[in-house]
């Protein structure tokens, strides 16, 4: 597999380059009826112009109805092309349906590949320097369609090959694999936010290596660091609202993204807010 190696701040190689900066935007839901997302992402494209990062990872939920308006999937692709830095995404439950789970508004086939007619792909490699970041699709977990033990193979072999490399490992997905503990199995609304217990095992097993250094996601809408797990866990908050449930771990709700200072020897983690 082809990976892209990013020189960051650096005209070449040969030449001293300093860490790689990752900014994490995650549940944008653009809509063109919502008044204020001109402002919105006005306001976003401020922070990169001043961050000037390496590469945008979209943590998912893109739009707000993805899998009935294939259409506002290309006007998002549009939106993030014009940023500037390399892009890339994974989808959530707004961009191409729920768990299976939950029993609503489901992913399926079509709308899987709705998306990756528009974005090519629903996971994701990229090289930067001394680091290996993958984009997982969680709405595939538990979902029996192919794409899950497809995924799984995957990520494995990536992992495998980041530790015969000597590389650190970040993972971005749209859902986060659990709220406070691994061995939860909620169920109804708290159920919702979380992947569910038997695909988290599996999920979870692939990641807990030592080469995997942080876990980034999106979708509760709320900002949470666990900075003293391995591997760390960050919630990044949402751009367009804030959700605040009763059995969130502790936290913040805001607006706003994450940066991610990518050093040689780990990571570091830094809210931005929209303001």
């Amino acid at each position: 597999m082809k990976k892209d190696v990013i020189w960051s701040r650096a005209e070449s190689p040969s030449l001293a380059v300093t860490m790689p900066i990752l900014l994490q935007l995650s549940d944008l839901h653009l809509n063109p009826n919502t008044p204020d997302q001109s402002q919105r992402i006005d306001v976003v494209r401020r922070h990169i112009d001043r961050i000037s990062p390496d590469l945008i990872v979209c943590s998912g939920d893109l739009v707000e109805h993805g899998s009935q308006d294939p259409a506002s999937l290309v006007k998002a692709r549009k939106i993030l092309d014009s940023l500037g830095p390399p892009v890339r995404a994974v989808p959530g439950n707004h961009d191409i349906g729920n768990k299976v789970s939950i029993g609503s508004n489901i992913i399926t086939p079509e709308s899987l590949h709705q998306w990756q007619n528009v974005f090519g792909n629903d996971r994701f490699t990229y090289r930067l320097n001394s680091w290996l970041i993958l984009g997982v699709n969680s709405q595939v977990t538990g979902s029996n369609l192919s794409e899950q033990t497809q995924q799984l193979s995957w990520l494995d072999k990536q992992i495998t090959q980041a530790e015969q490399e000597g590389l650190q490992v970040a993972v971005y997905m749209h859902m986060p694999a659990y709220l406070t503990n691994p061995w939860e199995d909620l169920t109804g609304r708290p159920g919702y936010w979380q992947v569910d217990l038997a695909p988290r095992t599996e999920l979870l097993q692939c990641l807990k290596r030592p080469v995997v250094r942080l876990i980034g996601s999106g979708h509760t809408h709320w900002h949470a660091m666990f900075l003293h797990e391995l591997p760390m866990r960050v919630w990044a908050p949402s751009i367009h609202k804030v959700v605040n449930e009763s059995y969130f771990p502790p936290g913040e709700g805001c607006l706003g993204m994450m940066r991610y200072n990518l050093e040689p020897q780990g990571v570091e983690s830094q809210l931005v807010r929209m303001a």
